[in-house]
């Protein structure tokens, strides 16, 4: 590893950046960022939260939240850009939790791209069921495809950069209950109550129970991403959506995320030569110190 791919994997992973980051959160539209200058700058987007599942017990008449939405991934990136370069973002949306007869919505893959090309994706959680928990985002990459749909009381799948969660069939009348890829990034839409819905990034919606009875079998919704998560199976949790980096960048990483809405950071990040410069400033200022401690008194 050369000197200036470490000081560009240092600053990637944290360290001061310069300027503060410009951090946009969840709008329900997509938003934009004009590059102020040219220079390196550190891309960071975080994808949404599943929805949790509910459950209910009909004989015993309880009806309470079931198993949690699974989180959004990190995904990261470090880019040379030019000054005026527009970059559009969606900052993906939380799956809405279920509250009567529906497995939780997927949550809404981040993006950060340029026109057709995505330059950093954070993936979205699954949605819950009524017995299982969402898949948290943690795969890379993949065919950047829609999710699929498993069966018919699964969740609806997500949208992947390519194309709209993929609904072989009909399903209770509506396409619409699939996450949206571009333009509209738009969360799927559960048909019968309005529950359950995908987030704002191509989330999947979850699954309702049939004609609103109780005890009904509910997936949850597949999440949003560069691959979109496939709908969870009868009883299953909605799988998550995948992460990306342009190979195009000067470094990446990818990091576990959390629940809720998601975010996007953009920080500009100094010159390799200006990072050899301070730590050439340390090393002087702390040589000089060591010096003076060694001084007789």
């Amino acid at each position: 590893m050369t000197f200036r791919h470490l000081l560009l994997a240092v600053a990637l992973l944290g360290l001061p950046a310069g300027a503060s980051a410009t951090r946009f959160t969840y709008s329900g539209s997509i938003d934009s960022y004009v590059v102020p200058k040219d220079g390196i700058y550190r891309i960071t987007a975080r994808g949404a939260g599943g929805g949790s599942g509910y459950t209910e017990n009909s004989a015993v008449t309880s009806r309470a939240l079931g198993p949690a939405g699974g989180q959004g991934a990190a995904a990261r990136g470090l880019f040379e850009l030019s000054a005026g370069t527009t970059l559009s973002l969606v900052v993906g949306g939380a799956g809405i939790r279920s509250s009567r007869y529906s497995g939780g919505g997927g949550g809404g893959g981040s993006f950060v791209f340029i026109g057709s090309t995505p330059y950093v994706v954070g993936g979205g959680g699954g949605g819950g069921s009524n017995l299982a928990m969402g898949q948290s985002a943690s795969g890379i990459g993949g065919t950047g495809a829609g999710g699929s749909i498993l069966d018919t009381f699964g969740g609806a799948p997500g949208a992947g950069w390519f194309g709209d969660g993929q609904v072989p069939y009909t399903v209770f009348g509506s396409p619409d209950v699939a996450g949206k890829s571009r333009p509209s990034f738009a969360g799927g839409i559960d048909f019968f109550v309005g529950l359950g819905t995908g987030g704002f990034g191509g989330g999947g919606s979850g699954q309702t129970g049939l004609l609103g009875l109780d005890n009904q079998t509910l997936g949850g919704g597949g999440g949003g991403g560069y691959t979109g998560g496939d709908g969870g199976n009868e009883n299953g949790g909605g799988f998550a959506g995948t992460s990306y980096v342009a190979p195009f960048s000067l470094a990446s990483n990818f990091t576990s995320g959390a629940g809720g809405n998601g975010v996007i950071l953009i920080a500009e990040v100094p010159e390799p030569a200006s990072w050899a410069l301070l730590v050439i400033g340390f090393g002087v200022i702390g040589g000089s110190l060591r010096g003076r401690r060694r001084l007789p008194a």
